[in-house]
């Protein structure tokens, strides 16, 4: 019987440039491995994170799949959470550095296994490239900065149109009971969705179709999701229970858009045009709440709404476009780097890895 592999990312392509949530996917307290795989690109580290996530999903071990949101074919790290494990890409923009070498961290480098001297004679076409690679992304980050700009204006005129004794109710609405206080939770923070070079990618279906409670929140574009979910989560985390929390990555630092509790068995997922979600068996308990903000009679705050909407979308269109140059531009640089490689190594490293994983103790 295989375990449960889920889905997300544990960065993403925000207004602010690359956003990092690494530091929460496996603290150093509770890891007992953690690998920083190091290397150039086209190198074989996410083939490499693959076929070691495979191989333990396949023994029936859990597994949480880190992608990139610069390319969502390609992994940045997998968690293999029933042995407190970590592989992860260690490369910019995501630059992970042991913390603790030797006790806990390992560094796997895969330029070792690399013909320097013909990579070398590439070096103005790589230079040229990589420049092109930062101006790419330098200008999707500035239209998703517009892009932003327009979402908070919509998110103000929510705030007109749904008051807060309104957002309060809504809160209320939710109604987790808790129970008694035991002792504080912990937190982990990630995106289930990212902005990529294929469009507006989701990883919900993975993260909460498993989950017996469901709460759909059905929200407008740019409502401030946050300002419901956030004390929840917090109660959730005084009563005892490990919360994950969901970022939007038009607001990486703020604004908290989905809440899972594996321990509760819980998702409170909140849908809009960006990111749908359908419950997967008639089995799962789902309650419904749809967020009403067109309760005003004046028309003007809706066509204001409208107009931004469609405006920020534009914008997050040509960044998208900027993205899949990028990638274009990554996959050229690849081609640099993978004729000069020993993916023979890199297999003997595979089974390394593999073999020390397999010597640590199930928890």
């Amino acid at each position: 019987m295989k375990g449960q592999l889920r889905n997300m990312f544990p960065g993403g392509n925000t207004p602010d440039g690359f956003y990092s949530y690494y530091n929460y996917i496996l603290p150093q307290r509770k890891a007992k491995k953690i690998f920083c795989i190091k290397g150039g690109p086209g190198v074989g580290k996410s083939t490499l994170m693959k076929a070691v996530g495979r191989h333990f999903h396949e023994k029936g071990e859990s597994v949480d799949f880190l992608w990139c949101s610069s390319d969502p074919n390609s992994l940045d790290g997998i968690l293999l959470k029933d042995r407190a494990t970590l592989l992860v890409d260690g490369t910019a923009p995501h630059i992970v550095d042991p913390k603790n070498p030797g006790a806990v961290d390992e560094i796997v480098n895969l330029g070792t296994f690399w013909d320097e001297e013909s990579i070398a004679g590439r070096r103005d076409e790589i230079i040229s490239c990589n420049e092109n690679i930062a101006q790419s992304f330098d200008f999707a980050y500035g239209y998703l900065k517009v892009a932003k700009a327009q979402y908070d204006f919509m998110a103000k005129l929510l705030g007109v149109m749904i008051p807060p004794e309104k957002v309060r109710a809504y809160r209320q609405q939710i109604g987790i009971n808790t129970g008694a206080f035991s002792h504080y939770g912990t937190k982990r923070k990630a995106f289930a969705g990212a902005i990529t070079p294929a469009g507006i990618q989701s990883t919900l279906d993975s993260l909460a179709g498993k989950m017996d409670k469901i709460i759909l929140i059905e929200s407008p574009l740019g409502f401030r999701t946050e300002a419901l979910l956030a004390p929840i989560s917090d109660e959730i985390i005084e009563s005892g229970y490990d919360v994950e929390e969901f970022y939007c990555p038009m607001d990486p630092g703020k604004k908290l858009e989905h809440i899972i509790v594996p321990d509760a068995g819980l998702a409170i997922v909140s849908c809009n045009a960006y990111h749908a979600f359908s419950p997967e068996t008639a089995d799962q308990h789902v309650t419904r709440i749809k967020i009403d903000w067109q309760h005003r009679t004046d028309d003007l705050y809706e066509t204001l709404y409208q107009h931004l909407a469609e405006d920020s979308r534009e914008n997050i269109i040509r960044a998208v476009k900027l993205l899949e140059r990028a990638k274009a531009l990554h996959d050229e640089l690849e081609g640099y780097y993978i004729p000069n490689m020993d993916f023979d190594k890199i297999e003997e490293v595979k089974h390394k890895i593999i073999g020390k994983i397999e010597e640590t103790v199930l928890y």
